[in-house]
């Protein structure tokens, strides 16, 4: 089984046991369980794994869940005191430091760096992602987002997401040694394009069965 299959396998069973704690105690839950479980959890891969991806699959799923509510509360917080931040170079700092983040994790996914790198690299992505969410990173002022592109992009994220172990297998395969600049475009443009045959044969086969129905 695939990389990807298994997340969203693993991720629905793992919203199932999430879901009925959220709508019980829902601020709660994420302002400090969820933080201090996702401490426990990946303290626990650090520790006896020293990894944080690739180690217990079904720990790792909760761990996941769990680190997304907190980088959500983290979000909500972080709103308000950037908004307050007035000194232009900060600003400019908090808006790339996204942008430089996913480089950095696309840089680490195509080397050889040992495992031990990734608690480090999962907190500097929290701190990125809470940024995204606070629609405070550079490509979220830019408004480059809000185009009618990307959400055609949006409705085939499932099947781009579900086949880019493949292409990204393939694009390393075919493009061994070559810059990793040159790897990013390839495994980029190789994903989308093969996300979106997917999409369009799957789309179309439920299609004529509707239509044969």
């Amino acid at each position: 089984m695939l990389g990807a299959e298994w997340y969203v396998g693993y991720m629905l069973f793992g919203m199932l046991v999430i879901y009925p704690f959220i709508r019980t105690m829902r601020e709660y839950y994420i302002k400090y369980i969820a933080s201090t479980l996702v401490i426990v959890l990946y303290g626990y891969f650090s520790v006896n794994y020293h990894t944080v991806m690739g180690s217990n699959s079904k720990i790792q799923t909760f761990a996941g869940l769990l680190l997304e509510i907190s980088t959500y509360a983290v979000s909500r917080e972080m709103t308000s005191w950037i908004g307050r931040i007035h000194i232009t170079p900060i600003k400019w700092i908090i808006r790339i430091y996204p942008l430089a983040m996913i480089c950095a994790f696309l840089a680490y996914i195509n080397s050889e760096l040992d495992t031990s790198v990734q608690p480090l690299l999962v907190r500097l992505f929290v701190f990125a992602l809470s940024i995204v969410f606070c629609k405070e990173g550079l490509l979220s002022h830019t408004g480059i987002f809000d185009h009618k592109i990307v959400y055609w992009l949006g409705k085939m994220n499932l099947t781009i997401y579900m086949i880019q172990n493949i292409t990204r297998i393939l694009v390393i395969h075919l493009m061994k040694g070559k810059s990793i600049p040159m790897m990013y475009v390839a495994e980029l443009l190789t994903t989308i394009i093969c996300g979106m045959l997917a999409y369009y044969i799957i789309d179309n086969t439920k299609k004529c069965k509707t239509f044969k129905n």
